[in-house]
């Protein structure tokens, strides 16, 4: 029978049960005295309600790989047995906001939690997809809202009356009070089936800032300006945090968010500490931590959190994590050396200046804004009083750089290209020569030169995609650059309307290539091969051309090809989807909603052909991937396998097309669907061409 909650001496030994029977079970690597010391740290800090990450402590003692992490394993599954062990059933009795004195007063532990693997949690109403992340105290979950339908993160805390559970409440009653477009909203709160605590909040679609600022991900920032009116907007956003009277206390980039339009949303304010009264250089003197006790990550911690001096925490200390993050993306690497042993971490932290900009090596050569430097420093100072006083003041002066740019820096380019945690090799130091130094020019003669098939003026900035310029190609054409890269090609098998010919795998593309942005016009394919009109079902000279079939799409690219004396083809099928996803996961590019991005049945009035453009683009600034009309590949239609973007050939050849038409339903609009034809067949679909140029010809 379990013993009555009020027993001090039962609470007593279930509050040091983990640790006793850790201490008992793990399986020391070699028996090392450094694992074990950093073992006893997490568990007491898990302990104490902190969310410790196992990958955030593999990440701080790469030098105890790999029997670190094979201890770490030990104790999740011990931690998962002593959940079972105290495992509940539901509390039927509602939540209730709680007072700020309940929130911030130290509170008994009482763990409960659901042992089972990710698709066994339940949650009435949620149907559980996928793990996002986990730690010592809570899992994050991909979900779908079953009345709704849309997706949604769920973040459990395993506990009913621990630390972590007064975490989750806080964190709760936070988001709600934080209505702004570049904060996550909270959508529910409630109990899982074992009676464990959870909120479901907006899940955001995209990149964590650091892939989003990784020099391989294409949707990433192209120029120093993007990255700039990036962190401005997350900067407004922790300014509205601060002003509504909340420490954020742990920014870092995977808790910040950039979804498919580039927009980023601030995440987990698990460690949030309200601000008394809202003032904003004060703080309550009572708080879950315990002075002397880390919160935060400490890669990214500010040098008063460092020192363990939780009292000490102004919005200077946000300020401080937001200086730290915009100094890596723009030079590539952290201002002191944040990864390590965690002694020799601190001791930078609170010590070691930050290197001049100018001073590292680049992958590149680049022009860095001396103001920029200036106010990256003042971030970074290390005593509090002396830092940019509030997030949104640094926002301002953020916004006055792009304005006045001031002086600039030469920086040389010595090194390779760093690992990802060098985030903004970005572009190194970013393309800054047409954007930063405009204003310097305006009194000078305008100065023209040829630069990828463009003249560019270089007092205006230029759209780059993929940090190439948009290509003018001949009779109108306009391509934008897919650099070479590998991802996810066709449908999962749990998808609706999936097929075995769509099955989901990996793809290399091995080349880089130019493809239109928009589908060939009846227009552009007359000017090419004359008195050919192959869309009577839509006939209109800047309308896409409809009811080519495969040959006349192939005899265009050919004769476009013999007239300019380059390569023009039909995109191979992996070529296709991949311009079509353009880093996107999901079933549609950009937004991932079709009524934004395709002409389609259920949008499009009966009997009419939309103009191109007329939708928005994906992330590579290509429109009408889905709908309007099907596009030819060059592709005969095989088996996806082998997996390759090289074209594929039968002994029985019918043709690719991809991307659905103004009449079909949105499953044949997906990024995956797939169709055929005979390359002759006269078309009653509603077919048309986008053309592919190399890369070496974009000249």
């Amino acid at each position: 029978m379990r013993p009555k909650k009020n027993s001090s001496d039962w609470e007593s030994r279930t509050l040091d049960f983990p640790l006793v029977l850790a201490g008992q079970a793990v399986k020391l690597g070699g028996a090392k005295d450094r694992i074990r010391e950093v073992l006893d740290r997490v568990l007491h800090r898990r302990h104490a309600g902190e969310f410790v990450a196992d990958d955030e402590v593999i990440t701080q003692h790469p030098e105890l790989m790999p029997e670190l992490a094979e201890d770490l394993r030990a104790l999740e599954g011990i931690r998962r047995a002593f959940l079972a062990a105290q495992k509940a059933g539901p509390i039927s009795e509602p939540l209730r906001v709680l007072s700020m004195d309940e929130l911030e007063a130290p509170i008994d532990e009482d763990v409960t939690a659901d042992p089972d693997d990710v698709i066994r949690v339940r949650i009435s109403g949620y149907t559980i997809t996928d793990e996002v992340n986990h730690g010592g105290q809570a899992t994050v979950y991909k979900a779908i809202q079953e009345s709704t339908g849309r997706k949604v993160a769920v973040k459990v805390v395993y506990g009913v009356h621990s630390r972590a559970r007064v975490r989750i409440d806080r964190e709760a009653e936070i988001l709600v009070a934080l209505d702004h477009p570049n904060v996550v909203g909270i959508l529910d709160r409630g109990r899982t089936a074992d009676g464990s605590f959870f909120i479901a909040m907006d899940f955001v679609e995209g990149y964590s800032l650091d892939e989003f600022l990784d020099a391989t991900c294409p949707a990433g920032p192209k120029d120093l300006a993007e990255l700039i009116r990036l962190f401005i907007k997350i900067c407004n956003a922790i300014g509205y945090a601060h002003e509504k009277g909340v420490l954020h206390r742990d920014l870092k980039p995977s808790n910040i968010r950039v979804d498919l339009r580039g927009e980023p949303h601030i995440l987990d304010f698990g460690l949030a500490r309200l601000i008394k009264d809202n003032d904003l250089d004060g703080v309550l003197q009572h708080s879950i931590t315990a002075s002397g006790q880390l919160v935060g990550s400490l890669p990214w911690c500010s040098p008063e959190q460092a020192a363990g001096k939780q009292n000490d925490l102004t919005i200077r200390s946000d300020v401080y994590s937001l200086g730290l993050m915009l100094y890596q993306a723009v030079a590539g690497e952290a201002p002191y050396a944040n990864r390590g042993l965690i002694n020799e971490v601190v001791n930078n932290i609170l010590h070691v200046a930050p290197k001049p900009i100018a001073g590292i090596e680049f992958a590149r050569w680049g022009i860095v804004s001396d103001k920029l430097q200036s106010i990256l420093f003042r971030c970074l100072e290390k005593v509090a009083e002396k830092r940019i006083a509030s997030a949104g003041e640094l926002a301002g002066e953020l916004e006055d750089l792009l304005l006045h740019p001031g002086p600039s820096i030469r920086v040389a380019a010595k090194s390779k290209l760093r690992s990802r945690s060098g985030w903004a090799t970005i572009a190194a130091v970013l393309i800054v020569g047409t954007v930063l130094t405009v204003t310097q020019m305006t009194n000078r003669p305008r100065n023209y030169q040829k630069q990828q098939g463009l003249l560019i003026d270089n007092e205006k900035p230029v759209e780059l995609v993929n940090g190439r310029p948009i290509y003018q190609g001949d009779f109108g054409l306009k391509l934008v650059y897919c650099p070479p890269g590998r991802f996810e090609m066709g449908i999962k098998p749990n998808e609706v309307g999936y097929n075995r010919d769509e099955a989901a795998h990996w793809v290399p593309i091995n080349k880089g290539f130019y493809i239109s942005t928009l589908e060939l016009t009846q227009r552009q394919y007359t000017q090419v091969i004359p008195n050919r009109v192959l869309s009577e079902l839509y006939p209109g000279p800047d309308l896409p051309m409809a009811s080519a079939r495969w040959v006349d799409a192939d005899q265009f690219c050919r004769e476009l090809s013999a007239r300019t004396n380059k390569r023009y083809r039909l995109p191979t099928e992996a070529e296709w989807e991949y311009a079509c996803r353009a880093g996107s996961t999901g079933n549609f590019g950009g937004s991932d909603d079709l009524n934004d991005v395709g002409w389609y049945l259920e949008n499009t009035p009966p009997n009419m052909m939309p103009r191109g453009g007329t939708k928005l683009p994906n992330a590579w600034k290509i429109y009408d991937m889905h709908g309007s009309v099907w596009e030819w590949c060059s592709d005969d239609f095989t088996s996806y396998f082998p997996a390759t973007d090289d074209p594929r050939t039968s002994s029985k050849p019918q043709k690719v097309f991809r991307g659905g038409d103004i009449t079909t339903s949105w499953e044949m609009c997906r990024s995956g669907s797939r169709k055929a034809r005979q390359p002759d067949q006269v078309m009653h679909f509603r077919i048309g061409i986008r053309v592919v140029l190399e890369a070496e010809d974009a000249k």
